[in-house]
């Protein structure tokens, strides 16, 4: 392989490596917020479970 060629493909090979991470690094934030929203989410629930327990119990105190 000559020289030029090798230093084309290096090109090419560099471009293709900079695609790649930019689309992962999509992903990773895309996941990272999901993940946020997910745990986020599931403390939502946790409170309001917790609330309305406790306002069973406030019932039953009357």
């Amino acid at each position: 392989m000559s020289e030029k060629a090798r230093f084309t493909l290096c090109i090419q090979q560099k471009g293709v490596n900079e695609r790649f991470e930019r689309a992962f690094n999509e992903l990773l934030d895309q996941n990272t917020a999901s993940t946020r929203d997910s745990k986020q989410v599931h403390k939502e629930r946790l409170v309001l479970t917790s609330l309305n327990n406790n306002k069973h119990y406030i019932m039953d105190d009357s």
